[in-house]
């Protein structure tokens, strides 16, 4: 990122982000998870109301994060991303708190991310057909043919092999987070963000109905259920 910014670092600002970033990683995945252990059982023996307290730590912990990174030099996006490994390391975090903070954010932090995504591009004034189309076809096909060659490697039946395909193909959240990076840094124009975007949110559609149409003529339809 600060290569292709203004503010370019020179040679040894460069290798000293890089070891910052590398230190702070290593950190937040080796003691992380146990510092906010610990934080979390210090937040149940007070008065405050459970499970919302421990939500505003879980919280507050990825903002933290997301500032330090920030502040070396690379995106926030990759402090919340190791809150989030924290959080999946802490021990302390029972399965209903992951849960209800799963659920918070999907309910909050996710819209309000498409909404600011949503006032910022025309996708209408921005589509172009030929780059859409290729976008999709790799983000479908590429990750179908992976995850089928795998499973016909892994000796997997041509018709699980396919299911197993199907079940790879949505896109999501990482795929338009890197463009939105991509699209700030004016590394790509709007026509290839709405077309990753299109491609992203076109996977995710089309793999339900797939799914389930493959699962039927596997006769897996009432497990599934």
């Amino acid at each position: 990122m600060s290569l292709t910014t203004a503010n370019a670092m020179n040679l040894i600002e460069l290798i000293g982000a890089a070891l910052s970033i590398t230190v702070f990683v290593f950190i937040t995945i080796t003691f992380g998870g146990r510092v906010l252990s610990a934080a979390l059982k210090r937040v149940e023996t007070t008065s405050l109301a459970q499970p919302a307290a421990a939500q505003t730590l879980i919280v507050s912990a990825g903002l933290l994060c997301g500032a330090v990174t920030q502040w070396l030099g690379i995106h926030a996006i990759l402090g919340f991303f190791l809150a989030g490994i924290m959080v999946g390391s802490a021990k302390s975090v029972s399965p209903n708190l992951r849960n209800s903070v799963s659920e918070t954010l999907h309910a909050i932090f996710v819209p309000l991310f498409f909404a600011t995504l949503g006032l910022k591009i025309d996708f209408l004034l921005g589509l172009e057909i030929w780059p859409t189309i290729i976008f999709t076809a790799v983000a479908i096909l590429g990750k179908f043919i992976g995850a089928w060659i795998g499973a016909r490697l892994g000796k997997q039946s041509p018709k699980l092999s396919l299911l197993m395909g199907l079940i790879f193909i949505p896109g999501g959240a990482m795929e338009i987070v890197v463009a939105t990076l991509a699209l700030e840094l004016e590394l790509i124009g709007q026509s290839i963000f709405v077309a990753i975007v299109f491609a992203a949110l076109l996977s995710s559609i089309l793999a339900g109905p797939l799914i389930g149409f493959q699962a039927r003529r596997m006769g897996l339809n009432k497990d599934m259920n």
